[in-house]
């Protein structure tokens, strides 16, 4: 975690950009930081969450005995990092992220409280700072990076697939619109572990 001064002309100049644009501009003071992580997705702890139709199915195929309780904990953990500033000279920053998202069987003491689901997810993100204007809409960022999500788990268990996904951070009136269409990387029918996947994303 950084921390960083700012000076009273410097906070005034903050105050009049639109909040895409004080966004940014904090991210980039972390450069010099090599160590620096920044919250990207939410992170969060639910202690109690309630699920009536879950799937077992892969896990009953690896243990037939298994016992699943509805009641569990999530959490997540999400963070990113800049890793180079102006790839394309003066525009284009390369980040990298990683979340992590759990479901853990805390109260299932029968089954030694096991995680039911753990995905892995890294990503690979170049940002740009844009300007243009579309139907009133100010078009601030446009990003495209490379995603992949796994339990990383062997069969029968494994579960993964990788998308291109692209960015668009749009301003109008105090009101913030992201939009992240993505495209699934194909995989072959031996492949694919997730052939079902985009009939429920």
């Amino acid at each position: 975690i950084t921390s960083t001064t700012v000076e009273p002309a410097a906070a005034a100049t903050s105050e009049r950009q639109s909040p895409v644009a004080r966004r940014m501009a904090r991210e980039a003071t972390l450069l010099d930081n090599p160590f620096s992580l920044m919250a990207y997705r939410p992170n969060y702890i639910l202690p109690v969450t309630y699920n009536s139709k879950k799937n077992i199915e892969p896990f009953r195929q690896a243990y037939p005995d298994v016992g699943m309780d509805d009641i569990e904990a999530k959490f997540q953990i999400s963070f990113k990092s800049k890793v180079w500033q102006g790839v394309f000279g003066d525009t284009g920053d390369l980040w990298i992220a990683y979340t992590q998202s759990s479901r853990w069987q805390l109260y299932n003491a029968e089954q030694s409280r096991p995680f039911r689901e753990t995905n892995y997810e890294p990503e690979v993100l170049l940002a740009f700072a844009t300007g243009y204007r579309l139907s009133g809409w100010d078009g601030r960022l446009l990003t495209v990076g490379l995603n992949h999500q796994s339990n990383g788990r062997d069969e029968p268990l494994s579960r993964g697939w990788t998308r291109v996904i692209a960015g668009f951070g749009l301003e109008r009136e105090g009101w913030t619109l992201t939009l992240r269409p993505w495209w699934r990387v194909p995989e072959s029918e031996a492949a694919d572990d997730n052939p079902d996947i985009e009939d429920f994303l």
